[in-house]
């Protein structure tokens, strides 16, 4: 299971390297009921913690037997905005700091990371009504730019890459249901599409202020036409207000989801398949 700890390690050097008004989001969390910690074996585990306002304030990954962590921190400052953020892991010594900025309307404009491996970056965005325009500066110099579009309840609906983009489609409780690729030709090149339960998904309504952050680091595969979700590690996207039950790709079914719930319909096992092989299997505690 260190592949799993390494794998989120990636993805932060992505945030890190490279790459609507927030409280447009669902202003709620799921409920007073937070996730306390998922284990997936005896040996591997995810620990949370909440401040005083029951927000997510650090993520523990923990593989016990190798005394290995990799722990996330969240500071927060008025209006429930998470102003800065910590990671470090002692795998690789890695340590990184975000700083995030906000306009008077409470939408992110900005943020800067700085980290102890030099893979610094600085973030900013520009609102012109539903579109968001994305500079992300990393410290080699290459900038790029993606161009986001939201829809009147805040959720992106189109991300505009250099040499592509992705169309996005939600239900009526802004669940992702579909994912299109297309070229610039408007050729389409992937779809994946997500079905869900009707049952509450006991990590949204989480780290809202950091929607777009988190939005871009969960499409990092936006070519291929998904996001990434391993149902695993809740609070890796925790703007779905239901739970996965399947995923398909060009209309092949290649991942599927089985619950068990407790008495108020929260998940407390997860079962994963994958292509029709047995995936894994985690527990969720209160």
């Amino acid at each position: 299971m260190k592949n799993l700890i390494f794998f989120k390690l990636v993805f932060i050097s992505v945030i890190f390297y490279s790459c609507s008004s927030e409280e447009s989001l669902d202003d709620t969390t799921s409920s007073d009921k937070l996730v306390s910690s998922e284990y997936y074996t005896n040996n591997y585990k995810i620990n949370y913690r909440y401040n005083d306002s029951n927000l997510l304030s650090e993520i523990i990954d923990v593989i016990i037997e190798d005394d290995i962590d990799l722990q996330t921190n969240y500071v927060y400052g008025l209006d429930q905005l998470i102003i800065s953020s910590n990671i470090q892991s002692n795998i690789t010594n890695f340590n990184g700091d975000t700083d995030f900025s906000y306009n008077a309307n409470n939408k992110l404009v900005g943020l800067t990371t700085v980290s102890n491996t030099g893979t610094d970056s600085t973030w900013e965005l520009a609102y012109e009504d539903n579109t968001i325009t994305l500079n992300i500066n990393p410290a080699n110099g290459n900038i790029r730019t993606i161009v986001l579009e939201a829809n009147n309840s805040g959720l992106i609906r189109k991300a505009t890459y250099s040499g592509f983009y992705v169309i996005i489609d939600y239900d009526s409780n802004g669940n992702i249901t579909k994912i299109n690729t297309f070229d610039s030709d408007d050729v389409l090149m992937n779809n994946t599409e997500y079905t869900y339960d009707s049952k509450p998904n006991p990590f949204y309504g989480q780290l809202k202020s950091i929607y777009i952050p988190i939005f871009i680091n969960a499409f990092a595969d936006a070519y291929d036409g998904e996001f990434l979700f391993d149902g695993y590690e809740g609070y890796y996207f925790p703007f779905l207000k239901n739970n996965i039950i399947s995923k398909f790709r060009s209309g092949n079914l290649v991942r599927s989801y089985s619950y068990s719930y407790d008495s108020e319909n929260y998940p407390i096992n997860v079962k994963e398949v994958y292509n029709g092989n047995y995936g894994r299997e985690y527990d969720i505690y209160y």
